[in-house]
């Protein structure tokens, strides 16, 4: 005698959200933060709206409507059943903070819904940064004025001879500090030169602005030239030491400074 089923239940996600360290080198994979180590805030979304946290560190969205994500079928449910229903997007706005002070918090603003999944970038704070034997970078940015540039992003392009350029990553903290490790980056060769050519570039809003997404941000200039000619400029052009840690800053000035659009 065999069984039948009476009755199928299918239950469908709205969508996921993953959060990834972006800090540092980039270019390679990015293993998710878990959600248990964040607080996680929404400010905007639906009623009916579960964060379900997963062992993946993903969250699943969870929703009890619209009704198709929801269903009930009688018998066994056909391959035409188990396919997820057209669902309308909808606003998810919230915050994100890390109690432990290893990643800097950021707001998120985004469409979910429909099945559809994002990854949100999260930064390393100085505290949460680890410098290794490749060495670093560290500083502070600030406006023409003086006043802390909160949240800036950096990128910064090194090129080694004879070897792919690295792009590294790193962002300000709510007093404009920030940390940034040289992961990978190779040491010289015996004989040859001791540093390497690098561009930074920048993205910042204006002293006093709170969290912001960090790579929503403008493009932001980078004060170049002397003390006595300063120039303002999309770009840095510096050298990079590695195995050394090295304060960085603009030309004749103790903190890089910058000018935001």
């Amino acid at each position: 005698m065999s069984a039948s089923t009476l009755e199928t239940t299918v239950l469908h996600g709205s969508g996921w959200l993953e959060w990834v360290d972006a800090s540092g080198v980039q270019g390679q994979a990015r293993r998710p933060v878990p959600v248990a180590a964040l607080q996680l805030r929404v400010l905007r979304g639906p009623a009916d709206l579960r964060l379900v946290p997963q062992a993946s560190g993903r969250v699943v969205l969870w929703r009890s409507r619209p009704a198709g994500l929801r269903r009930s079928l009688p018998g066994n449910a056909a391959a035409a059943d188990l396919l997820p229903p057209a669902e309308a997007l909808y606003v998810l706005q919230g915050t994100l903070a890390d109690a432990m002070g290893v990643f800097l918090p950021r707001p998120f603003n985004l469409d979910a819904g429909n099945g559809n999944g994002h990854r949100l970038r999260l930064y390393r704070s100085s505290h949460g940064t680890a410098f290794g034997p490749e060495g670093g970078l560290r500083g502070r940015v600030r406006d023409a004025a003086g006043d802390a540039l909160p949240w800036a992003l950096l990128q910064l392009t090194v090129s080694p001879p004879l070897a792919t350029p690295l792009v590294y990553a790193a962002q300000a903290d709510a007093a404009g500090e920030f940390s940034l490790a040289l992961q990978r980056l190779p040491m010289p060769a015996p004989g040859a030169a001791a540093s390497f050519p690098a561009v930074l570039r920048a993205r910042a809003v204006a002293a006093g602005s709170p969290a912001v997404d960090p790579d929503a941000q403008p493009t932001a200039r980078i004060r170049t030239g002397s003390a006595a000619l300063p120039r303002w400029r999309n770009q840095l052009d510096i050298a990079i030491s590695p195995g050394r840690i090295s304060a960085l800053a603009s030309p004749g000035q103790t903190s890089l400074v910058l000018q935001v659009s």
